[in-house]
């Protein structure tokens, strides 16, 4: 992990200052990763996130989303939510048509740094010619990073 941005110790306390004195905390955002696969044909395949980075900060969480197929989400060193893995459902939302996982929620005790993840994606293709569908799966442990503010 990345040195820390902020020391947790000093997030908290501003936490705690703002509850005596009577001031909410900051609201919690719903955030979201799209993640989409371009296979060029030849078997090469390139997977793009949108955002590419991600701040998120304590208490926020983090859904991700992919059309391509059912995915799982790993993170590698250390995990800044409730959750080390998330697992997206295994049939598409009726009305979306997209897959998604379960919303991770980030700790409130999360060390401010950069967090990376890995992703698998199992992607259905056609192939007309044999009239049969191929399976692959894309590996990416490359994504992009999750930095808590």
């Amino acid at each position: 992990m990345a040195p820390y941005e902020e020391a947790p110790y000093e997030d908290n306390q501003r936490e705690t200052e703002r509850l005596r004195e009577g001031r909410p905390l900051e609201a919690a955002r719903a955030r979201r990763v799209t993640i989409t696969i371009s296979d060029d044909g030849t078997g090469t395949a390139s997977i793009a996130y949108l955002p590419s980075l991600l701040r998120i900060n304590r208490r926020d969480t983090v859904t991700w989303f992919s059309a391509d197929g059912p995915f799982a989400v790993q993170f590698k060193d250390e995990t800044p939510c409730d959750q080390v893995e998330a697992q997206s459902s295994t049939t598409p939302d009726p009305v979306t048509g997209l897959y998604s996982t379960d919303p991770l929620t980030v700790r409130n005790n999360t060390p401010g740094g950069t967090y990376h993840y890995a992703v698998a994606i199992f992607a259905q293709s056609e192939e007309p010619q044999v009239a049969r569908l191929r399976l692959r799966v894309h590996l990416d442990a490359g994504c992009p990073e999750l930095i808590v503010n």
